[in-house]
């Protein structure tokens, strides 16, 4: 016997296993640790809820656009001290509907010719449509120039937040102070959609 280990050293005799033959009994509890697992073996679902960090909500940048190139013909302004905003079916854009965290950038332009020139200002809001709803004003704010010529050119812009899975649809809201024929409007716009990051 002694002769054996002298010889022999600290060797050992390997034992060799057959295939599939060690299971989930044979495993002792905690005895696979993260050096015996193959590197990207392992799915989501292997893990318990709330052990994997969420990922990313996806890139941010710009998602699509919405335009607006029309003209509307022969119309009132009612007035109201520019409470009163039209929005002609030729001055709104197709419907978008938002995705989650996502922002609109808006700008539009109106070139209004009054029947007669007049003593008052032609106003333009940024309006907004929700599930074909009516045309709202995004903000109050306003722009406006004289109609004591024959055509003026407004300008306005907004960004406005989105909810997501609401079809939106946007346009230029026109008003006055007090009653205005319009002889055309020459609506256009765009408004670019953007992820927040």
């Amino acid at each position: 016997m002694a002769l054996f280990v002298a010889l022999g050293g600290t060797s050992y005799a390997a034992i060799e296993l057959s295939r599939n033959s060690v299971g989930a009994k044979q495993i002792k509890r905690s005895a696979v640790r993260s050096a015996e697992v193959k590197d990207r073996t392992l799915r989501a679902i292997d893990f318990g809820l709330g052990e994997l960090p969420e990922g990313p909500p996806g890139p941010s940048g710009f998602v699509s656009s919405r335009t607006i190139s029309g003209t509307a013909s022969s119309f009132e302004l009612p007035g109201n001290m520019g409470n009163s905003e039209i929005t002609p079916a030729g001055c709104r854009t197709p419907p978008y509907t938002a995705g989650s965290g996502e922002v609109a950038v808006i700008n539009m332009q109106v070139t209004g010719s009054p029947a007669a020139a007049t003593n008052d200002v032609l106003y333009l809001k940024v309006m907004s449509s929700e599930n074909s709803g009516a045309f709202a004003a995004v903000s109050g704010q306003s722009q406006a120039d004289s109609l004591n010529i024959s055509t003026t050119h407004v300008t306005n812009s907004h960004v406005q937040p989105l909810t997501a899975g609401v079809a939106y649809q946007w346009g230029t809201g026109l008003a006055t102070n007090s009653e205005v024929n319009m002889t055309s409007a020459r609506c256009s716009g765009n408004v670019a959609i953007y992820r927040s990051p």
